[in-house]
């Protein structure tokens, strides 16, 4: 027989729940941080075609 742990019961003043706690605290805030990354990224890019699609900026030629 198999038992759950304080968590799966509901209580709230256990250490494996103050852990539990953490560890979402921790992973929301790494997510949160890239995903602040990607969105800076893509406004710098969008800032950066209005730039050059004004011809403000003179770019190197390929040919």
């Amino acid at each position: 027989m198999t038992y759950g742990c304080p968590v799966c019961y509901g209580a709230s003043e256990t250490s494996s729940s103050s852990g539990i706690a953490m560890a979402i605290a921790t992973l929301l805030g790494i997510t949160g941080t890239v995903l602040s990354a990607i969105v800076a990224f893509a406004v710098r890019m969008n800032k950066r075609a209005k730039i050059t699609l004004n011809g403000d900026v003179d770019l190197p030629s390929l040919n």
